[in-house]
């Protein structure tokens, strides 16, 4: 009897009850925060004249428009000023002043341009930044570092990361991890639709097996004379032992081979 003494006692729990209730609002708050949250990442480029975020390397050229971290934009004037404009955006889309150019210069270095033609500069001495020189030198390159959430670094030629705070003149004397030093950029170029690479074998087998494998290396190299796809057929098991002895696409060509159709098989 210690025994069965020694187990809880609890209630009976029915399918309906006061639990499943709990969890059913459980859910229904998750639902909603996540309706919330793609509600609020829709709406966030419209807020910024239909620019798209720029969140990896290979899309950062062109015009863009610099959100610092207190929501406001960065503004260079005539005078070579660059600081935090006074504005937050809306549908109308950027001023003019808050247009950028990124320029690359390298596979890891940009120069930025102002609206002026004039180009970021960093004062060797004081890290002030202004917009001012007319052409691009050692000091006019920064290093952009994306992180996680698509957030920007632009790191200095003297190893400082950009700072742009509200109410001053934007310097490069911050070291990273530094509060207003984290950029969105907003851009307006074409956006590049991702091309998916084509496959080899390897590429293929592991998601959808070695038939489907066989299938889209024919679809690659057969001729297509009669716009038939022709497969040889065969056994799967023999693709299989073929990719365990790492002869996997020699056994692939002999069985193109065999239906005499393909193009570097004839």
């Amino acid at each position: 009897m210690s025994d069965y003494g020694a187990v809880r006692a609890s209630a009976l729990k029915f399918k309906g009850g006061k639990d499943a209730s709990s969890h059913k609002k459980k859910k229904k708050k998750k639902n909603k925060a996540k309706r919330k949250h793609k509600e609020a990442e829709r709406q966030e480029p419209l807020r910024h004249g239909a620019w798209w975020q720029v969140k990896r390397p290979e899309d950062l050229t062109g015009n863009v428009i610099m959100e610092s971290e207190s929501g406001k934009y960065v503004i260079a004037l005539d005078n070579g000023t660059v600081s935090v404009g006074e504005s937050t955006k809306n549908s109308e889309g950027p001023d003019v002043q808050e247009i950028l150019t990124i320029m690359c210069v390298s596979d890891n270095r940009v120069a930025i341009k102002t609206p002026f033609n004039r180009f970021l500069s960093v004062e060797s001495e004081s890290g002030d930044v202004t917009g001012l020189k007319e052409a691009i030198g050692a000091l006019e390159l920064w290093q952009p570092i994306f992180d996680d959430e698509g957030l920007v670094l632009f790191q200095g030629p003297n190893k400082k990361v950009l700072e742009v705070a509200p109410g001053e003149k934007a310097k490069c004397s911050s070291a990273v991890g530094e509060g207003n030093t984290h950029f969105k950029l907003w851009s307006c170029a074409e956006r590049k639709k991702e091309k998916k690479p084509i496959g080899d074998a390897y590429d293929v087998e592991d998601e959808t097996g070695l038939t489907t494998t066989e299938s889209k290396i024919a679809r690659r190299f057969q001729s297509w004379q009669d716009g038939k796809l022709r497969l040889s057929g065969g056994d799967a098991n023999d693709l299989k032992r073929a990719k365990q002895e790492g002869k996997l696409h020699e056994a692939l060509l002999d069985r193109r081979a065999k239906m005499k159709s393909d193009r570097y098989c004839m």
